[in-house]
């Protein structure tokens, strides 16, 4: 079993009534670690990450036009799917033996993108994640800006 440490806002989170870090497991390490690799740009040395940052509130021409939609959202899909599977790797050539398969990412869900009706100018988005296990299967999903 493999566990790390839980982090809300940012921050470690620590027992109020032990002092002592909390530590989680199983499918809420699996939601995190997730939910990281989505939010952290991409690193230089191993590839991790997604750069979703890169993407969102960009413009690209020289005149001050951003891309047309549709471009913006295939490159968002693109970058989440490229960060997903670079983790499902990495998940199966680290410590793979201690992880749980409620941990283990067997494969993720089409990334749906769909623009906001009331501000064309941002879209939801949303992934599903199936495990191993398959019981503990989970989304991700956010908003851009």
């Amino acid at each position: 079993m493999s566990r790390t440490l839980k982090i809300e806002n940012g921050d470690v989170v620590r027992s109020l009534t032990k002092e002592q870090y909390t530590f989680i497991n199983g499918k809420d390490k699996a939601i995190q670690d997730t939910a990281m690799i989505l939010s952290t740009d991409i690193r230089s040395d191993t590839g991790d990450g997604c750069g979703l940052d890169k993407v969102i509130g960009t413009r690209v021409d020289r005149r001050g036009f951003a891309y047309m939609q549709g471009s913006i959202v295939l490159n968002f899909q693109m970058r989440i799917q490229s960060g997903l599977n670079k983790f499902i790797k990495s998940q199966r050539s680290y410590l793979y033996s201690q992880r749980t398969k409620d941990e283990l990412i067997q494969e993720i869900g089409p990334v749906q993108v769909w623009k906001i009706p009331d501000d064309p100018r941002h879209f939801r988005w949303r992934v599903d994640i199936i495990t191993v296990d398959g019981g503990s299967n989970f989304y991700i999903a956010g908003r851009s800006a």
